[in-house]
């Protein structure tokens, strides 16, 4: 079977699975004791710093989670981790149907557009993304001076009322960090399945 391949011009399914990336983020010195908040996402992973205007999204499956279009978008994935300021680990994607995002239960409809990224020079293959889209900001959102805010609790809230966490799979060439990633991520997800 060939490999899913949507055209830009083709719109997003109501039953496309789309992700967003999950990276580490760093946390604080000390208290190791302390009680984490109970929501299951945090409002940084849902928002965009590079352009407010629109959240980047992958597009992961037609109708489910193609595994062959998932180890593609992992592979750049973890590329666009190593590009942050400070590196950080990709722990894997916060996935809902298409449907989810297009038609909430609360809140303005969003609009989930295909918007392949076109391979640069100097990082040839891996800067492609032909599964990339975005979930386009609310007009009325625009007025307020929080709109990247309102923007990613809006995303929260959708995300966190019908999603599916995706991990990332441990890389061969990186073997010694493979196993402090797993620690990572199941500490993350025994966390945030505690407080449920």
């Amino acid at each position: 079977m060939a490999l899913w391949s949507p055209k830009s011009s083709d719109p997003v399914g109501p039953n496309e699975r789309i992700g967003r990336r999950l990276f580490d983020q760093k946390q604080l010195n000390g208290a190791q004791d302390q009680k984490p908040l109970r929501n299951v996402f945090e409002l940084y992973h849902f928002e965009e710093k590079r352009d407010p205007g629109y959240v980047s999204v992958d597009r992961l499956g037609k109708t489910g989670i193609d595994r062959r279009v998932r180890n593609y978008v992992e592979e750049r994935a973890n590329f666009a981790a190593s590009t942050f300021k400070s590196a950080r680990q990709f722990l894997g994607w916060a996935v809902v149907s298409a449907k989810e995002l297009q038609n909430p239960a609360q809140g303005p409809a969003l609009s989930v557009t295909p918007s392949p990224l076109i391979a640069t020079a100097e990082n040839n293959e891996i800067s492609e993304n032909k599964y990339h889209a975005h979930v386009e900001r609310p007009p009325h959102y625009a007025a307020s001076r929080y709109a990247a805010y309102d923007m990613a609790m809006h995303l929260r809230t959708i995300f966190e009322r019908s999603y599916h966490l995706e991990a990332a799979t441990a890389q061969p060439h990186r073997a010694a960090e493979t196993k402090s990633i797993r620690l990572q991520l199941l500490n993350w997800l025994r966390n945030k399945f505690k407080q449920i």
